[in-house]
């Protein structure tokens, strides 16, 4: 049983979560698409044993799971959430999954960014993330990690328990006008900045692409 093991890491890993805001923002009626930006390998461990417990709903990572410790994530929390294999030669290899999650009223939670950063000013977003909000026909809700990288990271090998990590969440975007257009570059590059502006006024930086 895994369970066990998740619950001996949740006050583990959320213990350095020293302030989350926004939870309000979290539809409860409907399922949703949460994206945030990507710093840590703990970041879907800490999003995980926080969100679901408040909106108690299934939450799932569109994940490349290419590392050790994507794998270890994984297997601590998978009593808590589940992960959608993004397959690294198979353009939007994780669309069917995703959609087929959403549809069953689950959560899905994506990293526009890709792989973790080892810098903390946020990444161009890919445009997958545009392409599964228009797809889906739901709201996506952004949200801003902050601290992670120092926590523990490709940046940081050794666990710094001390570092603060705060959360932000913002309040549901919704891309209705351009439903039936995901397959068009531009409109998808269009709502792809729009979300990725959220998440950096999140994190309070600037999104410069």
């Amino acid at each position: 049983m895994v369970y066990p093991i998740g619950r001996i890491f949740r006050p583990i890993v959320t213990f350095p979560v020293k302030q989350i805001q926004g939870l309000e923002n979290l539809p409860k009626n409907t399922p949703f698409i949460l994206a945030s930006n990507h710093n840590s390998f703990v970041d879907p461990m800490i999003i995980s044993f926080l969100i679901p417990s408040y909106i108690k709903k299934r939450i799932y990572f569109i994940s490349a799971m290419f590392f050790i410790f994507d794998l270890l994530a994984n297997f601590i929390v998978s009593e808590f959430a589940g992960s959608i294999r993004l397959k690294k030669k198979a353009h939007g290899g994780f669309m069917k999954s995703a959609l087929k999650k959403l549809k069953k009223g689950d959560i899905v939670c994506i990293f526009p960014e890709g792989f973790p950063n080892k810098k903390p000013h946020i990444r161009k977003g890919k445009t997958g993330v545009a392409r599964l909000v228009l797809k889906a026909k739901l709201p996506i809700v952004p949200m801003g990690i902050k601290g992670t990288l120092y926590l523990w990271s490709r940046l940081k090998w050794i666990p710094r328990p001390r570092k603060q990590v705060t959360i932000k969440i913002g309040k549901p975007l919704y891309f209705n006008d351009y439903y039936n257009k995901d397959e068009d570059y531009p409109t998808l590059t269009k709502v792809t900045r729009s979300i990725m502006k959220q998440i950096a006024k999140l994190t309070d930086q600037e999104y410069k692409f």
